[in-house]
């Protein structure tokens, strides 16, 4: 499924915009991609933002959960710094602080990353 680099660019400029209008308003925001696919951007308290790749609740009931923890256990150099969480709704994402001006960006870029995240989804 996803493995045009046109569309990982393409999701990595919406999640970038997504923190940005996250921090700016201090207000969680998602944005629907495709086929249940979900970007979330949670602002933390200070200058930090808390970013995820997700399934909508829909989606998420046919996701195998301890399949998903495998893959990231197996993957733990890729995928690692991904963590898990589902939501009251029913959606399940991965987490990741968004890389901060002052601080290190994340190896590869965002684009790379984001694959990496999917992969894990990988039903």
């Amino acid at each position: 499924m996803h493995d045009d680099d046109t569309q990982w660019g393409a999701w990595a400029q919406a999640l970038a915009a997504l923190a940005t209008q996250a921090r700016e308003q201090d207000r969680v925001l998602s944005r629907a991609l495709e086929d249940g696919v979900e970007l979330l951007a949670y602002p933390l308290a200070g200058d930090g933002v808390l970013v995820g790749l997700g399934l909508g609740p829909a989606r998420a009931e046919r996701l195998d959960t301890g399949a998903l923890l495998r893959r990231r256990g197996l993957r733990m150099d890729r995928a690692g710094h991904w963590l898990p969480a589902r939501f009251e709704d029913g959606s399940v994402f991965v987490l990741r602080r968004w890389p901060q001006a002052s601080g290190p960006a994340w190896p590869g870029g965002v684009a790379e990353a984001l694959r990496h995240a999917w992969e894990l989804f990988d039903e």
